[in-house]
């Protein structure tokens, strides 16, 4: 009690949570002993200092959506949620650049954003419960990376809270900034285990004038594959281009009269633009054994929200991102089914085509011995990612199989320099221990 009074002396009582007020933020199956709600940057460096001094372990949060993702803590003792922190400090239109703090939501902000015919361009799941300061932290994306690239694409300068309570800033506030060492790559995509972000210095994008979104049906893979090769030489520069199997299709568009491998491509341009790109692309459809035609904008939109938001699917407990050459992603398809095919039900699969990514979902059955033999193949399945200069990422899974399996797998040479930064930014290892690549 003397702790939390602690605590509560820096936020005010009524923005320190215990007991069933923080199973909502328990981390797999661990909840924090307490939740805090930060009102400032400054109150959110005392909670930092008093959590080194007690050698707390902290877990950074947004709305908690994405806490599931990172290898099993044994112990939290504080969640520390930026919703407080959700102010947009400065927003200039003309230079296409705004400071946010880290707590507003990327729905919020891209709210604001539109009135002035501008956007952040990023499309991870649930924009409305994604924080940008999650977003940063975990280098989250969709379908538009295609098109639009990652979160460090648009950073230009960040203020940190370090373990020590330090508040720290980096880059600043316009497109240009060439001096120095670049820290925001170092914060962006490092899950809070170097420092907590506080606010974000970003820049924007105009929105497209136009938006089209076709759907490519075919009977086999092969067929679909044959298209994406078109696309993929051509002079076509979609936003965003994913495969879906049969299920998954099914998942998406509920409707959809056909029932075989599907391919969503959108296109976001001047008007001209995508009007030649539509006409291109149904000129290459032509030459295939494939259905292509333009969907109707509120479906398409319906589609590519359901496609966005796959990962945070209620009804899923296995997710998993696997990243290999864009020439490789379809052989993914039989390789991740043949993994998941015992043990599992509600399989969705569906590959970011040309930038070589796959999302697989799927329901793994309780049972200790068939998550035992899951874990066996996902390790097999890791291996062939790996013979195909690929890697696996487990960003959600049920605590048997997080204990039997690092969910980041091996980084590399690099990982004695990232434990070096770990050690320097971090040497009471209070901030997300263990959580991240290499027990980081």
């Amino acid at each position: 009690m003397a702790q939390q009074n602690e605590l509560a002396a820096i936020v005010g009582k009524e923005w320190v949570r215990a007991g069933r007020d923080v199973q909502t933020f328990a981390i797999d199956d661990v909840c924090p002993s307490w939740l805090v709600y930060p009102g400032s940057v400054d109150e959110l460096a005392a909670i930092m200092r008093c959590a080194r001094q007690r050698e707390w372990i902290v877990v950074p949060a947004g709305f908690g959506a994405g806490l599931g993702l990172g290898n099993r803590l044994s112990r939290v003792d504080i969640v520390v949620s930026t919703q407080r922190l959700n102010q947009i400090l400065e927003y200039t239109p003309e230079d296409l650049t705004a400071a946010v703090q880290a707590g507003c939501s990327l729905a919020s902000f891209n709210a604001v954003l539109q009135e002035h015919g501008q956007w952040l361009p990023l499309d991870p799941p649930q924009p409305e419960r994604a924080s940008l300061g999650a977003i940063a932290a975990t280098a989250d994306f969709g379908p538009l990376r295609l098109g639009f690239g990652l979160p460090r694409d648009y950073v230009i300068g960040m203020q940190v809270v370090q373990p020590d309570g330090t508040v720290i800033k980096s880059g600043g506030r316009v497109v240009k900034n060439v001096a120095g060492y670049d820290l925001n790559k170092l914060f962006v995509g490092s899950l809070g285990t170097l420092g907590i972000i506080a606010q974000l210095n970003l820049k924007l994008r105009p929105l497209p004038p136009a938006d089209a979104t076709c759907s490519v049906q075919a009977d086999t893979l092969e067929a679909l594959d044959d298209l994406i090769r078109l696309v993929a030489a051509s002079e076509l520069l979609p936003a965003a281009l994913v495969s879906c199997s049969a299920d998954t299709a099914e998942h998406v568009w509920p409707d959809c009269s056909h029932s075989g491998w599907l391919c969503l491509i959108r296109f976001l341009d001047a008007e001209a633009a995508v009007a030649y790109q539509l006409t291109r692309l149904h000129e290459l459809a032509r030459t295939s054994a494939v259905r292509c035609e333009q969907l109707e904008a509120s479906r398409a939109h319906m589609i590519w929200q359901r496609i966005r938001d796959l990962r945070a699917a209620p009804a899923a407990n296995l997710v998993l991102r696997l990243h290999v050459r864009p020439s490789d992603v379809s052989r993914l398809f039989s390789l991740v089914g043949n993994c998941l095919a015992e043990g599992c039900d509600q399989v969705l699969l569906c590959s970011y085509n040309r930038v070589g990514a796959m999302i697989a979902c799927a329901r793994s059955e309780p049972t200790v011995a068939i998550q035992s033999n899951l874990c066996d193949r996902l390790h097999q399945l890791r291996r062939q990612c790996q013979m195909m200069d690929g890697s696996m990422i487990i960003e959600r899974a049920p605590t048997n199989i997080k204990q039997a399996i690092d969910v980041w797998g091996e980084v590399g040479s690099s990982i004695g320099l990232m434990r070096s930064l770990k050690q320097q930014f971090d040497p009471k290892r209070i901030l997300n221990p263990g959580r991240f690549v290499g027990g980081i």
